[in-house]
């Protein structure tokens, strides 16, 4: 599987500002499909999750920011033992993404 979100924090705030990245970074993220809500029934070792919030580059073009996380089949059973409480697991940002 490849990952989505080759940019870093610092290069996502160079293109959109710290307001914008700060903005994504708190919203709530889904899974995406790309990888299966649970990578193990689909055979995958990690599950894909974004979060996207829309905002305007530099040059006033509208664009999406997103955030990209990935969680381990382990994380994902420990969210499903919580009631899919995703509080109970430490989520870590992988990349920025601007389209």
């Amino acid at each position: 599987m490849s990952t989505k979100g080759n940019l870093t924090r610092e290069e996502a705030v160079e293109i959109v500002g710290e307001n914008a990245v700060t903005k994504v970074e708190s919203i709530n993220c889904e899974p995406t499909g790309r990888v299966g809500y649970n990578g193990m029934s689909q055979g995958d070792d990690l599950c894909e999750w974004c979060a996207s919030t829309t905002v305007v580059d530099p040059d006033g073009e509208v664009r999406s920011l997103r955030v990209y996380y990935y969680t381990t089949n382990e994380e994902d059973e420990t969210m499903e033992e919580a009631e899919g409480d995703g509080s109970v697991i430490d989520w870590q940002i992988c990349g920025y993404e601007v389209v």
